[in-house]
């Protein structure tokens, strides 16, 4: 009877932990959309909303919004605990990992290469007090580190040195792809603008 209590018991935790932020969240936007509803009306609210996401700076921003709930739900949200986070600290760093090939190390990298341009089209890295060459490598160096301390503190799956590594060099190279297309495209704004 115990351990079926027991079991019951962290099922709710595990359930309430795993949904209960994004529930929060959500809740939060509910409340807001509702006060603004006392105020006017539903209908008024939808059209202030399709008006502004018709500018190009609000569908910028919708876009980092999804982005950050994204990395959120897929690193701290939506994990299980864990005992040992300390089980595996250095991680894993071959492409090859028992035998079949460690997709995590690619998503790992993949995940965080939007980050540095959904951050820029904000405007938010100019706010960030780093030399600009630096930004690409210290944004998600930060951000990954604060997430995995999260895991490690929380007990929240496994703290993992690679993990920092990879989502670093996934924002580093965002980075520059997005620094090279945007310069490349003012190159290009140049040219046609002399011919």
């Amino acid at each position: 009877m115990f351990t079926l209590i027991s079991q019951i018991l962290k099922d709710f935790l595990a359930m309430f932990y795993q949904y209960g932020a994004i529930t929060i969240i959500c809740a939060l936007l509910i409340i807001i959309v509702w006060k603004e509803a006392e105020d006017t009306s539903f209908k008024t609210i939808g059209q202030n909303l399709i008006q502004q996401f018709k500018e190009k700076k609000w569908q910028r921003r919708f876009l980092l919004v999804i982005y950050v709930v994204l990395i959120l739900q897929c690193t701290i949200f939506n994990r299980d605990f864990n005992t040992n986070p300390l089980e595996n600290v250095l991680g894993n760093w071959w492409i090859i990992k028992d035998g079949s090939i460690n997709y995590e190390l690619f998503e790992n990298i993949l995940i965080y290469m939007p980050l540095y341009p959904l951050l820029a089209m904000n405007g938010i890295t100019k706010a960030i007090s780093r030399p600009k060459k630096y930004k690409g490598i210290w944004i998600p160096f930060c951000l990954s580190l604060v997430i995995e301390l999260i895991q490690l503190f929380f007990r929240i799956d496994l703290f993992q040195i690679s993990t920092i590594v990879f989502n670093t060099l996934g924002g580093f190279i965002g980075a520059l792809i997005y620094d090279y297309l945007k310069l490349a495209l003012n190159n290009k704004v140049k040219e046609i603008g002399n011919d």
